[in-house]
């Protein structure tokens, strides 16, 4: 089948990893259209121009299926009505994949809007467990271009926190934790570098402190996990009950987090690396991810 898929800006690239792995990975073809620049320098995918508007329309037109990315609240109306209202689609079949903030409720910092704003979706989909709603048809995972593992244990051991938003990542209760540590630590907090330095960073960590808000982790837990380094993010109870995750997670204060991680950091943690990379090949891999989204589009 031919796909178009459509976001806002595609934050942080999750759009374009799965058409990457659907492209080379099913007999699907998909591109990836977006209307904003994502943030950080990200890979992406073509803009939505003045210029180039009636050829993306002729593409819509031949499509198959139209995949929104919904990346904020208004998009589930399509993206493209807010910047290009000449873009259609046309009454072709429509799967809406939610991500971010855009219908996680509110007590996660999420926006709380529901399945009936979007009547002429015909499947919906989201990458995160925390979005799972009982009107939700499949949950999949962010799709991850496979690397070998660079984790090692070093001393001392180097934590890491990059987040995108403070708010959402939860960073003042990042800093609370570190700060409860007792054991010896390097601890990197990395703001607003750009996507290539991020991941090369990334290669360096002994734990990835993730986010602490959503109850699940994102794209750069996932991005971790990739290198084999485990990470720190907190799990909510209805996260749960979707994956058993290899995630180092609690509930409780800053000082409870501070001492499970002093635990984990004096423990052999090269078993609990290798259950992390596996993980990840198991369920972010381009040939995992690909094979769920080929059963989905077959649906349509």
């Amino acid at each position: 089948m031919n796909i178009v898929m459509l976001s806002v800006r595609d934050a942080c690239a999750s759009g374009l990893r799965l058409c990457e792995a659907i492209n080379e990975n099913t007999k699907h073809t998909i591109k990836l259209y977006q209307f904003r620049a994502n943030p950080f320098d990200h890979p992406r995918g073509e803009f939505v121009t003045k210029d180039n508007v009636n050829q993306v329309q002729k593409e819509i037109n031949r499509a198959d299926i139209i995949h929104v990315k919904g990346d904020h609240a208004w998009s589930g109306c399509y993206p493209g009505l807010k910047h290009y209202p000449c873009v259609r689609i046309n009454q072709k079949p429509i799967i809406l994949t939610l991500t971010g903030d855009f219908t996680r409720a509110k007590k996660f910092g999420g926006l709380g809007n529901r399945r009936c704003m979007y009547p002429d979706v015909k499947i919906v989909t989201t990458h995160e467990a925390g979005l799972n709603h009982d009107w939700v048809d499949f949950m999949t995972f962010y799709a991850i271009r496979q690397t070998e593992t660079t984790w090692k244990q070093s001393d001392p051991p180097i934590l890491q926190h990059i987040p995108s938003s403070r708010r959402t990542k939860k960073t003042e209760f990042v800093l609370k934790i570190v700060d409860k540590l007792k054991k010896n630590v390097t601890f990197e907090l990395l703001e607003n570098i750009q996507f290539a330095e991020c991941l090369e960073a990334k290669k360096r960590a002994t734990l990835y402190l993730d986010q602490f808000l959503c109850g699940w982790y994102g794209n750069s837990g996932a991005e971790s996990m990739n290198y084999g380094v485990p990470v720190v993010n907190w799990i909510s109870d209805f996260c749960k009950q979707f994956v058993d995750t290899p995630v180092i997670t609690t509930n409780g204060n800053a000082s409870e987090w501070a001492g499970m991680i002093d635990s984990i950091l004096d423990s052999d943690m090269s078993e609990l690396s290798r259950q992390t990379k596996e993980y990840c090949n198991k369920y972010h891999s381009y040939e995992s991810v690909a094979r769920q989204w080929d059963r989905i589009y077959r649906q349509i």
